[in-house]
């Protein structure tokens, strides 16, 4: 199918602007479009009056024209304005959009709303208003004509009215304007009969009229001809008087002017039609709720087209169904018979469905099974157009009479031309929504990063002060035994707070990448639990809080063993946090069906109803203020959700009310497989003796050197520390070491390319020994990485002593496997 062809002119000083339209509009399929530009309203009119294109898009603010003057130059001031112009501006501005549309534009667009079904929208809006306008002007001009050319070839009629003898006598030619045959007996009743029942009696006065004031007489009135058609006549004539001046004759002449009226009724109509989609925009364009406006159009559409009812239905969000959502001339009992719809079903579901107008006419005698809704509402002409803008389907809007059978072309391209207006105006005001909506986010989420960020530097400078403190305490040299292990207990205390504020996140950090990872066995929540417990009970014992456990063996679930003793460490966590002391915490493992129920409850201070909805996000917390009674970052609960969810399960939290306590519920899928009474305690302790080991230490730190050093000896290993890489290659073979320990991030080279110089050693010069990565850069990218480089493991700082030497001693005359490859791969790349 060949493509129609169209000349639109782009009159914008932006070349970005007229690119993008120029895109939009040869996207079209239907047409296939000849583009003109010009960057000055006086480059526009040259180029307007040299190739006289279908369209233009005028931007509103030109260099040397405004949009207004160059409306003003494109038409002559004599004539009415009516242009294929479509004013675009970067500005929503209704009274700009009200000037522009009087001075003859026939649309007003925002230039960030603009869209590629928007913008064809308009463009063929235009052009079809302007292309009625021409054909109700050449069809009054040849209605003119045709009757310029009737009364040049003496086409009129001629008629005598003898008043004494009440004798009407007409010629041929007049009897044939009223559809009568040649021979047919005239009289003045039969004349009245014929005269439309609407305009008798207005005759009936301008004859009486003229006879009064003796002048002429002239009316145009409808006459019916005896086949039911209808016919616009012209009449006209005058009186005559004798001697005794009294009237005794009426003689004039009739013309047919059927097709001049038909003309004008239909500029009328086209007015009219032209005067309410502007009232509609207008009215769409002052209000950010279209759908308000939707009820008022029936109204001012129910007298101009016979309408009696109305159905707006909405896409439901989410539902595949349309919903009633206002409606006109049925009751409230009808409307809630028929409020859902699915697609495909009736006519309205239908065009949901197709996604075009459907025009039904004549439904009391339809046998389509579409129509079967609205012909038992009685109506006999329907049409339902789809809401639809941007490649969006909002809804469908639909208008019905019950006095008609049918709606006209003219009347059903109305209607959708008005639905295209609501639609663009409702993607409008979605759009709009969704701005402010990312708005008040943005703004929300602005705050709180300040709120976090707020707490987080107190968070972490926080643990710092007695660690500080007591450190410069202990320099002195002054405190007593017990001072020196209160001073040593805090400082432990504040350090391990502040490694636990770093772990949550890194974990909130991976969890935001998806990058969170859990090594998933066969574990024993009850043994988790009961681990979890060892964690917190100091903290507990410090408050005098009991922990008070149910935990029988209910079977097994999947899952990451250090996730799961995670999550209840951080519920524990926080129901001792958050209860006074001497309360009480109760855990409770149970089977619910098919599933473990962990229940951890306490008698603390209870959670506000309208925090509680909250209570699982991340960086939430009840009280940010400056005098908040509890730390935190308010992380740990966001951690327990996602975890709790990744291993298939839920968590949920209650509380009746501030001070009343609080009790959170975590569910897990169980294992389909018999529970094992006992569970081998893979944490028991081990006899952390270094004695014989050698180990070479590479850090640039000389207190993390000491440090090691000092920790590692003690549990009777043998040290060497040294700062770089160089000196850990010149020792390697000096001192023979056992396992290496090395930091990533040092100066010149780091711990990767050092251990690539070192697997590239033959084995008799420590090629192949076990090494350690310990370092502070602790993502799971960072682990992932060090094992790809050749170490054995990888250890994050700060770190337990026991933790360290563990590694050591189980990494002692551990194979180097893989190594070499791993080696020859980045050597090569």
């Amino acid at each position: 199918m060949s493509q129609q062809k169209r000349t639109v002119l782009i009159v914008d000083d932006s070349p970005e602007d007229r690119e993008l339209y120029r895109r939009y509009l040869l996207r079209h399929q239907q047409y296939s479009y000849t583009i003109l530009e010009a960057t000055l309203g006086r480059q526009g009119l040259e180029l307007w009056q040299q190739h006289q294109p279908d369209a233009i898009l005028l931007d509103y603010q030109l260099p040397d024209l405004d949009g207004l003057e160059f409306l003003a130059k494109l038409h002559p001031p004599s004539q009415q304005p009516c242009l294929p112009v479509i004013v675009l501006s970067g500005r929503g501005n209704e009274a700009l959009a009200v000037q522009a549309i009087k001075a003859g534009a026939q649309d007003y667009l925002v230039k960030e709303q603009i869209t590629t079904e928007g913008l064809q929208l308009a463009v063929n809006g235009a052009i079809a208003t302007v292309e009625l306008r021409k054909q109700a002007d050449r069809a009054l001009r040849e209605s003119e004509e045709r009757l310029r050319f009737a009364l040049q070839g003496a086409r009129q009629g001629i008629w005598d009215w003898d008043l004494k003898t009440q004798v009407l006598t007409w010629d041929e030619r007049c009897k044939e304007i009223f559809g009568l045959p040649s021979d047919f007996p005239v009289t003045y009743e039969w004349h009245l009969e014929a005269l439309h029942p609407e305009d008798r009696q207005q005759v009936l006065e301008a004859t009486a009229v003229a006879l009064r004031d003796r002048t002429e007489f002239s009316q145009e009135y409808r006459t019916l001809h005896p086949d039911g058609t209808m016919r616009w006549i012209l009449a006209r004539g005058r009186f005559y008087y004798d001697m005794a001046d009294e009237p005794y004759r009426m003689s004039g002449t009739v013309m047919d002017i059927t097709d001049r009226k038909q003309a004008e009724i239909l500029l009328q109509e086209q007015n009219a039609h032209l005067n309410l989609l502007y009232q509609t925009t207008r009215g769409l364009l002052s209000t950010t709720e279209p759908l308000q406006l939707i009820d008022q159009l029936f109204h001012n559409l129910k007298d101009k087209l016979e309408l009696d009812v109305y159905f707006n239905y909405l896409v439901h969000p989410n539902r595949q169904q349309l919903q009633l959502r206002s409606y006109g001339g049925i009751s409230s009992v009808v409307a809630k018979d028929i409020e859902w719809l699915d697609y495909g079903q009736a006519v309205c579901g239908t065009v949901a469905q197709q996604q075009c107008q459907m025009v039904e006419s004549d439904i009391q005698h339809s046998h389509n099974p579409k129509t079967s809704l609205v012909r038992s509402l009685g109506i006999t002409a329907y049409s339902c157009q789809p809401l639809k803008s941007g490649g969006h389907l909002f809804g469908t809007l639909s208008f019905g009479s019950s006095s008609r059978t049918h709606f006209t072309p003219a009347e059903t391209q109305l209607m959708q031309s008005l639905c295209d207006k609501i639609a663009i105006a409702l993607e409008r005001s979605q759009l709009m929504r969704s701005l402010q909506q990312q708005n008040e986010q943005l703004q929300q989420a602005n705050r709180m990063k300040d709120e976090f960020l707020a707490i987080l530097s107190h968070e972490l400078r926080s643990p710092l002060n007695p660690i500080l403190g007591w450190a410069k305490l202990l320099q002195t040299k002054k405190l007593n035994e017990t001072k020196t292990a209160e001073a040593l207990a805090t400082i432990e205390r504040n350090a391990k707070l502040q490694t636990q504020l770093i772990d949550d996140l890194l974990d909130i950090a991976k969890i935001l990448r998806g990058k969170l990872t859990m090594n998933t066995a066969v574990v024993n929540l009850a043994f988790v639990i009961s681990s979890a417990i060892d964690t917190v009970r100091t903290a507990a014992i410090a408050k005098s809080i009991l922990i008070h456990t149910v935990l029988p063996d209910i079977g097994q679930v999947s899952g990451d063993s250090t996730r799961l003793q995670q999550i209840v460490w951080n519920l524990l966590t926080n129901a001792i946090k958050f209860t006074p002391n001497d309360g009480r915490v109760d855990v409770r493992l149970s089977r619910v069906n098919n599933q473990a129920q962990i229940t951890v409850s306490d008698t603390g201070k209870g959670i506000n109803p309208d925090f509680l909805p909250h209570i699982f996000e991340s960086f939430r917390q009840e009280d940010i203020s400056t005098t908040r009674k509890y730390g935190g970052l308010g992380l740990g609960l966001a951690i327990v959700r996602y975890l709790v969810d990744g291993h298939g399960g839920t968590v949920s939290a209650e509380s009746p009310g501030e001070g009343q306590g609080a009790t959170f519920t975590v569910r897990l899928p169980l294992l389909n497989v018999e529970p094992h009474i006992n569970q081998t305690d893979e944490f028991l302790d081990q006899q952390l003796d270094l004695t014989g080991i050698r180990v070479l230490i590479v850090d640039d730190e000389p207190d993390t050197r000491e440090l090691l050093t000092e920790l590692l000896t003690h549990s009777g290993g043998e040290v060497m520390t040294v700062a770089s890489a160089a000196e850990a290659l010149t020792a390697l073979e000096s001192f023979q070491p056992d396992v290496l320990v090395s930091d990533i991030g040092m100066p010149e080279v780091d711990g990767y390319t050092l251990l690539q110089q070192v697997r590239s050693l033959p084995p008799e010069k420590g090629g192949q020994i076990p090494a350690i990565a310990l370092t502070a850069y602790a993502d799971e990218a960072d682990q992932q990485r060090s094992i790809l480089f050749g170490f054995q493991q990888h250890l994050a700082k700060p770190i337990e002593p026991n933790q360290l030497i563990q590694a050591i001693l189980s990494n002692r005359g551990v194979g180097v496997w893989g190594c070499r490859g791993v080696g020859e791969l980045f050597q090569k790349t």
